[in-house]
């Protein structure tokens, strides 16, 4: 066996350090590579944290578009606490209207406990909640205000209370000068309500005729008075619809004229009870 010489030995050490140099790289990049991994799953916990964050989605709101409710709204700016607080209200039951303190909730709040009181049929509760919330100096923004009049106004007529209807109609015309169009449907449609007939019919009569809309305005008009419990007029109305939308061959509107109309007939043969 040979000897090792002098100079192999001081190359065995040469590689030796090389060796002892490289196993240090590794180890160095081991831990670079421990780093990354750390910083990554850092990263991952951080996206999903912000992905989990509970925010405002408007497509899972279930009220949003009902009536009352200002479509322009932006929704996030309302947290989700605000949100699942509202949606409780709108489920109140009877026993938990009874327990809550209106005054103390704001002006979007109280739209939820009138509604909840709409359901249940308790129309004082709902229409003082209304009077507060129309007369209220401030205002929420989530709120359309030209709604809540309006059913305000609708539920004081379903009550017989035509004097308040009409001072309310009077303060919607005032507070919406723009909206001539709607404070005239509504005050020929209390007329009728109210008893004048002829006055209503008039007036209804008039803003149909300016109408351009090829007899989509006699289609609402009869639907309130169907809803109303006047069909008969309701018939007539149709009719003068339908020849708007014949001769402007507006087929969907012809449709939903039919549907009213045989709703308006339904209503009419209905055995008296």
């Amino acid at each position: 066996m040979p000897k090792r010489t002098d100079d192999d030995m001081e190359l065995s050490d040469e590689f030796e350090d090389e060796d002892e140099d490289v196993v240090e790289e590794d180890e160095d990049e081991e831990s670079l590579d421990e780093d990354d991994e750390h910083l990554l799953d850092d990263d991952e916990e951080l996206i999903r944290a912000m992905e989990e964050e509970e925010t405002v989605d408007p497509d899972e709101l279930v009220f949003e578009e009902d009536a009352g409710y200002d479509p322009d709204f932006d929704w996030s700016k309302l947290d989700e606490a605000e949100l699942a607080r509202h949606r409780e209200l709108l489920e109140a039951t009877p026993e938990a209207i009874a327990e809550i303190n209106v005054r103390r909730l704001n002006l979007f709040d109280r739209w939820a406990v009138a509604r909840s009181c709409a359901r249940h049929g308790l129309r004082e509760q709902f229409q003082e909640i209304c009077r507060g919330i129309v007369k209220a100096r401030r205002k929420h923004d989530a709120l359309l205000y030209e709604d809540i009049y309006l059913e305000l106004i609708s539920d004081l007529a379903d009550s017989k209370l035509f004097e308040e209807a009409f001072d309310y109609l009077e303060r919607f015309r005032k507070a919406y000068p723009d909206e001539q169009d709607i404070f005239l449907r509504v005050r020929g449609l209390l007329l009728v309500e109210s008893g004048s007939i002829h006055e209503g019919k008039l007036i209804l009569d008039e803003l149909m005729s300016k109408a351009d809309d090829h007899g989509e305005t006699h289609l609402e008009i009869a639907d309130d008075l169907v809803a109303m419990g006047h069909p008969e007029l309701a018939l007539r109305i149709l009719e003068r619809g339908k020849e708007f939308a014949r001769r402007h061959k507006d087929t969907d509107l012809l449709t939903a004229l039919d549907e009213t109309r045989n709703m308006a007939l339904s209503k009419i043969n209905e055995p008296l009870v």
